[in-house]
């Protein structure tokens, strides 16, 4: 159980999905804030006190890359791990994806469907990263970190 209750913004236009990983990581002792709107997501992170997105591509009220992007472009202090999950039907829009995932700022990428408890793994791991502050972030020219088999699907940014 985690000491100092993190804050996960989740943003998921599918609620069962979102339940999923919500419940587990209650249990895990983070708070969750679950939303499937991008508004809602610009709110929460202008509260500050959020410690990891994990942002859909593709949200009720806005496009997920739209959000990240925002996020990263207007203030230029959000260091807060953005996790994007996006939904490539195959292996060219799987890199396509991971481009435009790189080129809005997010730290994190992931494709649909993923197993939900792998995706927790990842998220306790994420939150459990020592910080950076925002001038260390590599804008637009990210390098990629590669991450061990069983995390094939998963892309991050140095």
């Amino acid at each position: 159980m985690h000491k100092t209750r993190k804050h996960i913004v989740l943003a998921d236009r599918d609620s069962k999905a979102s339940k999923e990983l919500r419940d587990p990581l209650i249990e895990l002792g983070f708070r969750v804030s679950c939303t499937p709107n991008g508004s809602d997501v610009l709110w929460k992170c202008e509260e500050r006190n959020v410690d990891l997105v994990v942002l859909d591509a593709q949200l009720h009220d806005m496009d997920g890359m739209d959000v990240c992007a925002y996020l990263r472009e207007s203030a230029q202090a959000f260091d807060t791990p953005i996790l994007m999950l996006t939904e490539p039907d195959d292996e060219l829009t799987r890199g396509y994806a991971r481009q435009m995932v790189d080129s809005v700022g997010a730290d994190y990428f992931l494709a649909k469907p993923y197993d939900p408890n792998v995706l927790v793994r990842l998220i306790v791991d994420i939150v459990d990263r020592p910080t950076r502050d925002a001038s260390s972030r590599k804008r637009r020219f990210p390098t990629r970190v590669t991450w061990p088999t069983n995390h094939a699907a998963v892309g991050a940014m140095a």
